[in-house]
């Protein structure tokens, strides 16, 4: 044999095909053969990769990779094949992509994501089982940026993962509930408590007061503007605000001094104001008129006290000067025709029937014509008093003369004139004569303590004199004849 054995059987595993040779020698004749055998592989790797579990040719599943196993074949030659198993499982984890995003909070301050939200196109070599985040809801105390992570993992457990940045935000502004009314207030009352102005918001809100003067201050006179600012945490800001107004004392009206004389008419210092009213010497009763006959000549300090709308007390002062006034003059008849007052005077100014006689300014009046003179005397403090009429060639006597109060009335009854004196210190005096039905039927203004009223038109009967003034009100009943 080629091998060198003599035998005339060979056995042998040749690990490839080989050919045999032989030489047979009988006697003289040589005989030389050859076989050749193929030899078959009996052993080879089946290389396999898989995404999941794999069930190979022996019936077997495997779910891990697996380079340890065979399966054996039998081939066409009646040769065993022995087929090794080289089998790999996926191991190759998720490509993982992400993007950042950016979670407005809602009216609740709740804000959240999904992961396929947050997944900008990660991949897999086979299938991608779960997407999970490390974190889905948001709320006011992740304002700003927050890094999460996208977990991606595949049908084979591989695992993966990538940060995202997530931005959140809040965009609602503060919503205002309640901020203090405008207000007015007396200086009075200048020390003003005030609540804080009120508001929601989704994430809370912090109240700041940017311009006037925190609560419970004392306010300046005029009008204070104060200015809350309201934000959020995000900064989303709001602003409110009141005023308040502290109106300054005042008086209703300016005044000055006052130079009266002692029977002057009494005056109304209030000129009708309500809520104000006066204390001092010559004040009446009621609070609001000075009387200066009720006090004696000299200065007063009149007290004048005003309650604003605002019921704050406002004080001021005011000097009244009551100067003295001259005695009441008399009148005597030196002569015939001539009159006189009983004592002397700085000034004199005679009448007749009410009516001033012009140039007649001295102490002696000499009398060209009947009537009812009177005289008006002054002094050097420039205050003035009137005589009582003196009938000069007019016989009165004293049953024609009516007497009521301060009002003199004569002749009555009368065939027309009449002269009415008026002694209560009142300047002005309206006079009215009405008849039996009340119809008036004259009607006259006096601004002397003596007038003059003529009846001489009206029919003979039962008329009544009306005198009015500041102090007066008086009704006399008069006759005609």
């Amino acid at each position: 044999w080629s091998t060198g054995s003599t035998s005339s059987l060979i056995t042998g595993t040749p690990d490839n095909t080989t050919t045999y040779s032989v030489i047979q020698r009988l006697g003289s004749y040589t005989i030389t053969d050859s076989v050749t055998v193929p030899v078959y592989q009996i052993s080879s790797t089946d290389t396999i990769t898989s995404c999941g579990a794999f069930t190979w040719t022996n019936g077997v599943t495997y779910a891990n990779s697996n380079n340890t196993a065979t399966d054996t074949f039998i081939n066409a030659a009646g040769c065993d094949s022995i087929v090794k198993l080289n089998l790999t499982v996926d191991i190759i984890k998720p490509t993982v992509i992400t993007q950042n995003l950016t979670v407005s909070l809602d009216a609740t301050g709740s804000g959240s994501i999904t992961a396929t939200q947050l997944d900008n196109g990660s991949t897999d070599n086979c299938t991608i089982a779960t997407r999970t985040l490390s974190k889905y809801s948001f709320d006011c105390s992740n304002l700003g940026t927050n890094t999460i992570w996208l977990r991606v993992t595949d049908v084979n457990g591989n695992v993966d993962s990538a940060s995202a940045v997530i931005t959140v935000q809040d965009i609602i502004k503060p919503t205002v509930v309640s901020t203090p009314s405008d207000l007015a207030l007396g200086y009075c009352d200048a020390a003003y408590t005030y609540p804080l102005p009120t508001a929601t918001d989704n994430c809370g809100v912090t109240v700041t007061q940017v311009a006037g003067l925190v609560s419970g201050s004392v306010f300046p006179v005029g009008i204070t503007t104060n200015t809350f600012e309201i934000k959020d945490p995000s900064g989303n800001t709001v602003t409110t605000g009141f005023t308040v107004d502290i109106r300054d004392r005042y008086m209703p009206f300016d005044t000055t001094n006052m130079s009266l004389c002692q029977n002057d008419a009494q005056i109304d210092l209030s000129r009708g104001y309500t809520n104000l009213t006066f204390t001092g010497q010559g004040i009446e009763p009621d609070e609001i008129t000075f009387n200066p006959m009720k006090a004696s000549s000299g200065n007063y300090l009149i007290t004048r006290i005003f309650i604003d709308s605002m019921g704050c007390i406002s004080k001021d002062s005011i000097k009244i000067e009551v100067r003295s006034i001259p005695s009441v003059p008399i009148i005597d008849r030196v002569a015939s025709d001539k009159i006189v007052t009983s004592l002397e005077y700085n000034t004199y100014q005679w009448y007749r029937n009410g009516t001033a006689l012009e140039g007649k300014t001295e102490q002696l009046l000499r009398v060209y014509e009947l009537g009812i003179y009177s005289v008006l005397v002054g002094n050097t403090e420039k205050c003035f008093a009137n005589s009582e009429g003196y009938g000069f060639g007019i016989p009165v006597n004293q049953e024609q003369v009516t007497n009521q109060g301060t009002i003199k009335v004569y002749p009555n009854p009368t065939e027309g004139l009449i002269f009415i004196e008026m002694s209560d210190g009142d300047l002005i005096h309206n006079l009215s004569i009405t008849n039996g039905l009340g119809v008036e039927v004259l009607t006259q203004v006096a601004n002397t303590s003596v007038a003059r009223m003529d009846m001489s038109s009206l029919p003979p009967g039962t008329y009544f004199l009306q005198i009015t003034s500041t102090s007066t009100n008086a009704s006399i009943k008069l006759v005609k004849m």
